[in-house]
């Protein structure tokens, strides 16, 4: 690309440049980024705005620009400037509007991620770190202002393969997105810092290209900058929609040897997103516009699942190429367990089977069949655990998750759903079939015992049941698991197994409780 064009990026005004020169120089004075802000009446005027908002944290009332410099200080001030600029209508604007919007959406969650993960792990100044996740792939700016049909093309078999697009040479721009990036930096005069910083993303993010499939690497005990960046950037990606199975692996293969006992990826990923929240109410961004990281997770598995399914004759066969299907594989198989199965029994988890549940309603409407659930609980679980220990009781329900895996047939769903409760998908077109399903688990886990240390508890299990035809109403699922969980609770007072609630597109009908065999 000729140096015209990589100083023909209209979305980045004079005014963005000279304060992303400014920022990181310790000899710029505030009186300085002051008169650069003012140089733009319109970004001085919402930047007021937003000092004097709820979430500016300004404690006092400022009524002029130097007021407000001085009580946020060079840097946040400096932050806010940028992001309103290349939020602004005008970077949006043509044909080609949701384009830039979509860059600059990831843009921006990226350079959050960077600081929530900068403050964490205390690698590197977290406003440097948002700025630098700001404009880790500025790059694609000039693909999409050079190169719009070519990029987007590229993009989209990128995002169907697995690969990022900024990887990918453009034949338009005679480089790739990354090396694009460099190249912008550089010619506008940016600090050395945040060259080097976007440097070690991408070198980052090509070791782990190059490594995919390998062992796990050593890690020290806490990140390095790069990964904490190379990790924002995943994160940035999974947010926005973009490659979204390749990302979450990605977070989770770079995250995992830092998290903190009882830490989770999850919590993590919410921390960034009510960050952004936070931020974006300064920003005038729509919160909605992202979809809550449970969402994606999902969306996430999916698409991983389409890239291991893909015919092998789109793929090419190169090193790379195979080394990164080893990759897949084994990260499909790790963020399965970790996103569907509950970690102590290894039967499906919580969020799994309302997921299923959910599915399997609409498509029992379609079909015009039944759904049924069955809610299952250890009866005076609590006991066990006050008299013999939580290890016992910890038996007792790994023992009971094992036995109902084998009860149920291989269509049905069963999961923990919480403590000592279980709960059971059955995939069944007979109307009575409840019933029949009830009892022949309450007949498989007669007799059952749990052993833990030479201690041997009998276990009894109170089971409840709902079962009917989805009526089109949005709270079909929760008032079939409501009603199933009721009729368990019914179970366990009257010492009947199971209480058959079913429910009927127009109304309820309970059954009486019901003794069957074995109980």
């Amino acid at each position: 690309m000729t140096s015209s064009k990589l100083a023909a990026l209209p979305s980045m005004p004079g005014t963005v440049i000279r304060l992303l020169q400014m920022f990181a120089d310790p000899e710029v004075c505030i009186d300085e980024v002051v008169d650069t802000i003012k140089t733009d009446a319109a970004l001085a005027g919402r930047i007021l705005k937003a000092a004097n908002s709820p979430s500016g944290r300004v404690a006092r009332e400022v009524s002029g620009l130097k007021q407000a410099a001085v009580m946020m200080g060079k840097k946040t001030i400096s932050t806010l400037a940028l992001s309103f600029s290349v939020t602004d209508k005008s970077l949006s604007e043509g044909p080609d509007g949701d384009l830039f919007k979509a860059f600059w959406s990831q843009s921006l969650m990226t350079g959050v991620a960077s600081s929530v993960l900068a403050k964490k792990y205390r690698c590197l100044p977290h406003d440097e770190a948002f700025l630098v996740g700001l404009l880790y792939r500025i790059g694609r700016l000039g693909a999409l202002s050079f190169a719009t049909e070519q990029f987007t093309a590229a993009a989209h078999d990128c995002d169907q393969n697995g690969v990022c697009i900024d990887t990918v040479p453009l034949p338009a721009m005679g480089m790739t997105c990354e090396q694009l990036t460099l190249a912008y930096m550089q010619s506008w005069l940016l600090p050395e810092s945040f060259i080097s910083y976007v440097g070690l993303m991408h070198d980052a993010s090509e070791r782990d290209r190059m490594q995919l499939g390998e062992e796990s690497r050593t890690q020290e005990a806490t990140p390095d900058a790069s990964t904490v960046l190379r990790i924002a950037g995943a994160m940035g990606q999974f947010f926005t929609g973009e490659n979204t199975g390749v990302a979450l692996a990605t977070i989770y293969e770079l995250l995992d040897p830092y998290l903190n006992a009882g830490e989770t990826v999850d919590q993590l990923l919410h921390q960034v997103l009510e960050e952004f929240n936070s931020y974006g109410k300064l920003l005038e961004i729509d919160k909605r516009a992202f979809a809550t990281p449970a969402e994606l997770h999902a969306q996430a598995m999916s698409h991983l699942m389409e890239i291991m399914l893909a015919p092998e004759t789109e793929t090419p066969h190169t090193e790379e190429s195979i080394s990164e299907v080893k990759w897949l594989k084994r990260r499909v198989t790790d963020l399965s367990a970790r996103l569907t199965l509950d970690p102590m029994t290894s039967i499906y988890n919580r969020a799994y089977f309302d997921m299923q549940l959910e599915k399997s309603v609409a498509m029992a409407a379609l079909e015009n069949r039944f759904v049924t659930v069955l809610f299952i609980d250890i009866n005076e679980f609590k006991q066990v655990n006050d008299v013999h220990g939580h290890d016992v009781g910890d038996s007792a329900i790994r023992a009971v998750a094992h036995k109902l895996k084998s009860a149920v047939r291989e269509s049905d769903i069963v999961a923990r759903y919480g403590g000592d409760e279980f709960v059971v998908l059955c995939k069944m077109t007979e109307r009575d079939g409840l019933e029949a399903q009830a009892e022949r688990i309450t007949q498989m886990v007669e007799g059952l015992t749990a052993v833990c240390r030479g201690i041997s508890v009998d276990i009894s299990l109170a089971i409840g049941g709902a079962s009917g035809l989805p009526d089109g109403t949005k709270d079909f699922a929760e008032r079939l698991l409501r009603d199933s969980d009721e009729a368990m609770y019914e179970a366990k007072e009257s010492r009947c197994n199971p209480v058959v609630r079913r429910i009927i597109s127009a109304g309820y009908i309970l059954q009486k409780p019901k003794v069957l065999a074995g109980s």
